[in-house]
């Protein structure tokens, strides 16, 4: 198959990736959604055999703005919450994503755990009285965005359990699952924007609207700082991508993903 021929494949990880990996930190908004647009097509098609590199991507591309929750820059993360929604409509990209990287042993970041854990926090907003870049519409806008992602990883987890239970308990139970996990969605969605309005009223009169500057970790020649995830990146550039770790099988075949190369 052509996507999986040794050739192209290499060719993907010897240009493609490194060409990405100097771009997707870019301060420029067109280079950065393009980089998201590349690597999303990587993630959907490729995925099966970019195990490592996009183990390296996801943090550097989305973690690291979605985590960002006072100082962020409102343009970047309203591309990786849309990338976020249009990845949470695919049920079996969540699944094959927490099989291969939450689930592995060898595995150094929990892709799933944080990108649902920094959705939560931006659904929260900014904590009342901290300093942040964004103004009050901002923080509205970032905040129901990341609530439709929540509901949209909802949604596709019960889509993919009700099809799973299609197969081996029949279509009365998996229509039974299907409507608690729709109830759950929607009790998701209620109580994030509960929470969200009453972040409104006890950050009212604080400084969420005055627009300061801030501080960016990301602001170095290099386009590497310290953190974490640059670390990792910084190692996987000077290794070089490859090798997937790992795979704890009884977890990786018990949540049905896909074992990636």
């Amino acid at each position: 198959m052509f996507q999986t021929a040794p050739s192209f494949v290499g060719a993907v990880k010897q240009y493609l990736c490194l060409s990405l990996l100097k771009n997707c930190t870019s301060s420029l908004m067109s280079v950065f959604q393009l980089s998201c647009s590349i690597f999303f097509s990587l993630l959907t098609r490729f995925r099966s055999v970019l195990k490592a590199e996009i183990g390296v991507f996801f943090p550097m591309i989305v973690l690291r703005v979605l985590e960002n929750v006072a100082h962020a820059n409102f343009q970047q993360k309203m591309i990786v919450l849309r990338f976020l929604e249009r990845l949470c409509v695919d049920p079996q990209i969540l699944v094959d994503i927490f099989a291969n990287y939450d689930c592995d042993v060898e595995s150094t970041v929990s892709i799933f755990e944080r990108m649902v854990s920094g959705l939560l926090k931006t659904a929260q907003g900014v904590p009342p009285g901290a300093d942040s870049t964004l103004n009050a519409a901002q923080d509205q806008q970032l905040r129901l965005a990341a609530i439709k992602c929540m509901v949209g990883v909802l949604r596709s987890m019960g889509s993919w359990t009700n099809r799973q239970l299609c197969v081996t308990a029949g279509p009365k139970v998996a229509a039974e699952i299907g409507a608690a996990a729709a109830a759950a969605a929607a009790a998701s969605a209620a109580a994030a924007a509960a929470a969200a309005a009453q972040h409104r009223l006890q950050g009212k009169g604080g400084c969420g609207s005055c627009g300061c500057a801030g501080s960016t970790v990301w602001g170095s020649a290099a386009g590497f700082c310290e953190s974490q995830d640059c670390r990792a990146a910084c190692c996987e550039i000077r290794g070089g991508f490859g090798g997937g770790g790992a795979w704890r099988g009884a977890w990786g075949r018990a949540a049905g993903g896909e074992q990636w190369e």
